[in-house]
């Protein structure tokens, strides 16, 4: 870490780690091998915009979306966001393999939706599970335009380890890693 500055001369920067530092130094030391007059676009030109807003609906983000061939996985598909998304994509065509942690759970998300849906069982948290869904997707035979990692621990109330490991990053991370991998063909396969 980098020394707090002193009182005296106090900054509205808090110390930064030394990753931070160097990150920051390289971005900064790239743009100065920028032409003068292109850096002068890129820090004028304002930001992108866009159509939509925190108002916008998924309807109205996916209006005239034709999903008819493509193939979606999507981890926590039986709550929140990972519904929603499910229920949308679903609503435009795509095929979606919804995933929950107790087959239960998958098939009660997918009978909510209509539309093509597929229940499949993942525990995040299990990577046998991690590699049996996997394998049962692969079994499938379709390429997969999009895998969506939706599903996730928001908090846990005390410590829990799983393989020695906090659970939250087992779950949140390293459980998706391990899907991605074990998809990763199938994904490629898909039309980019």
């Amino acid at each position: 870490y980098l020394p707090r500055p002193c009182a005296a001369k106090e900054s509205t920067l808090s110390y930064l780690t030394r990753r931070t530092v160097l990150a920051r130094l390289t971005v900064l030391g790239s743009m100065g091998l920028l032409p003068s007059r292109l850096l002068a676009q890129l820090i004028s030109e304002p930001a992108p915009t866009s159509l939509f807003d925190k108002n916008s609906t998924a309807e109205a983000v996916t209006a005239g979306l034709d999903l008819s061939d493509k193939t979606y996985v999507l981890t926590g598909a039986n709550s929140g966001l990972g519904l929603e998304t499910m229920r949308v994509l679903a609503q435009r065509g795509a095929r979606v393999i919804g995933t929950a942690r107790s087959w239960s759970k998958a098939e009660n998300a997918c009978d909510q939706v209509d539309g093509r849906t597929i229940p499949e069982m993942l525990d995040l948290a299990d990577w046998g599970s991690v590699a049996t869904c996997a394998a049962r997707i692969r079994a499938m035979n379709f390429p997969i335009d999009g895998l969506i990692c939706n599903a996730g621990i928001v908090s846990i109330a005390e410590r829990e380890l799983v393989n020695g490991l906090e659970k939250h990053f087992v779950v949140n991370h390293l459980g998706h890693f391990i899907l991605a991998n074990q998809l990763m063909d199938e994904v490629l396969a898909a039309d980019q």
